[in-house]
């Protein structure tokens, strides 16, 4: 049986335009369980204090992208984006061009 699991994480930043309000994923249990939660977060939350593109910030997106890439499975995402900037679309287009067996992006 191939059990899917959701993850929904919730951001709050005063730094509206570079921040990343809502992130969701659908995928098979063994494949979110694999993910380095704490380094995805690190990252997510060095995203959301900073008040403008900082030195490492396309790095640090493309190090979420790389943990996306990494699940097969992702099947379904959810994006809350307080601003979508030419950088956010550009990210997301990235995804879809990343994970093929994504067919639902919200």
């Amino acid at each position: 049986m191939d059990e899917r699991f959701w993850v929904r994480i919730s951001t709050y930043s005063s730094h509206m335009e570079l921040s990343l309000a809502r992130f969701c994923l659908t995928c098979p249990h063994a494949e979110i369980s694999s993910i380095d939660w704490k380094g995805f977060l690190r990252t997510l939350h060095r995203i959301n204090s900073s008040t403008e593109t900082y030195e490492g910030f396309p790095e640090d997106l493309s190090a979420l992208l790389c943990v996306l890439e990494s699940l097969e499975g992702l099947r379904e995402m959810e994006l809350g984006l307080f601003s979508l900037t030419e950088t956010w679309a550009s990210w997301t287009l990235s995804i879809i061009q990343a994970c093929p067996a994504l067919h639902r992006l919200k």
